[in-house]
């Protein structure tokens, strides 16, 4: 959804925490409660009707961090910083 300029409605907690902007590409809801579920889709709705660059910065996000390319170099920078243990 972020990749196509939608905003989502998220677990606040756990992962999806670090990379959805709550009130601006989508919105951290408690999953356990119906109730702050529905109020998540309900808020959701408005931030896709709102006409400003929110799309824009959710797809922006997607390219910058989750494409195949980004995170491939970004387990290269990880990985180059593995050393090889000692040979006994």
């Amino acid at each position: 959804a972020l990749a196509a300029g939608l905003p989502v409605v998220a677990p606040a907690a756990g992962g999806p925490a670090t990379y959805v902007e709550d009130g601006v590409t989508g919105v951290l809801a408690d999953t356990s409660s119906p109730g702050a579920v529905a109020e998540g889709l309900r808020r959701a709705l408005v931030l896709a009707g709102d006409a400003d660059a929110r799309p824009r910065r959710a797809r922006a996000l997607v390219e910058e961090r989750f494409t195949v390319q980004a995170m491939a170099g970004a387990l290269a920078g990880i990985y180059a910083g593995v050393v090889e243990p000692a040979a006994p």
